[in-house]
């Protein structure tokens, strides 16, 4: 051995910060078997990150996970129970805002 240690000094930002969520609206409560269940749209904002993705996902009843894609702005309750909707967003060092809303689907 040299008896020389050496270091790795990386530069850079460490971010901590998770981005900042803002759904534009109300989310249901409550809804009938058939309605169509529109949910407001999100954005979100972040310290570091420009281009930032809101996804918004419903867990239905029976354990069914599906996305709502592009232009949707809801989902058909076809079936009666709770309905789960998650608004998520991460920024590039994996920081993650979500928000939950349960709806309550009863027979029509």
């Amino acid at each position: 051995t040299t008896g020389i240690e050496t270091t790795d000094i990386i530069k850079g930002v460490v971010d901590k910060i998770k981005p900042t969520m803002n759904v534009a609206g109300e989310v249901a409560t409550t809804a009938k078997v058939g309605d169509l269940i529109k949910l407001p749209k999100a954005t979100a904002t972040d310290n570091l990150s420009k281009e930032l993705t809101v996804h918004v996902y419903v867990i239905a009843p029976n354990g069914y996970l599906s996305e709502i894609q592009g232009s949707d702005t809801g989902f058909k309750a076809t079936k009666a129970g709770v309905y789960m909707v998650v608004y998520s967003v991460s920024d590039e060092e994996g920081n993650f805002e979500s928000k939950y809303y349960k709806i309550t689907v009863t027979e029509a």
